[in-house]
């Protein structure tokens, strides 16, 4: 057992620590551009005005940042209803379903669990809050914006040779 408490089955392991992100970046905000997201669940809140809305979150399958997760607040309830029913049918497009439907928690969750295109933007901080990813637009199947997110970086090709041999 070692000096942490770490118990290893053997001493045949090995962990790339130059290719571990600092923690730092965890936190940031992606670079804007397009992605692929999922949304994984939903859940319905009550906003600080006292209206009905719907808490909705979204995981970063690619092509980089993969399983970041964002969060959408879409109002049910008073002046911002109209503004959340252009979102809801743009994602629908996005999805590749019909937006000739009633929007309800059935098809809430026809939306859930299907990966789609969106273009994501850094929205700057208020009130003490880091600036945080906000999806944008929703973009239909096969298109894309002017603003691709960046590629995921390749690993480095795996050197049987360690540094000291070197």
């Amino acid at each position: 057992m070692s000096s942490q408490g770490v118990k290893f089955m053997s001493d045949d392991f090995e962990i790339m620590l130059g290719e571990v992100p600092d923690q730092e970046d965890d936190f940031k905000p992606m670079p804007a551009g397009d992605y692929e997201l999922v949304a994984n669940k939903w859940e319905k809140r009550t906003s600080k005005a006292g209206n009905a809305m719907v808490e909705i979150e979204f995981q970063v399958l690619g092509p980089s940042h993969s399983n970041r997760k964002l969060w959408e607040y879409f109002t049910l309830e008073g002046n911002a209803v109209t503004v959340t029913a252009r979102k809801i049918k743009a994602w629908r497009k996005a999805l590749g379903l019909s937006t000739d439907v009633s929007f309800n928690a059935s098809a809430l969750d026809e939306m859930i669990n299907n990966p789609f295109q969106a273009k994501i933007k850094i929205e700057p901080g208020t009130n003490g809050y880091e600036d945080s990813n906000k999806i944008q637009d929703y973009l239909a199947k096969g298109s894309s914006s002017s603003e691709e997110a960046p590629a995921a970086k390749p690993l480095q090709e795996e050197d049987d040779a360690m540094p000291w041999d070197k």
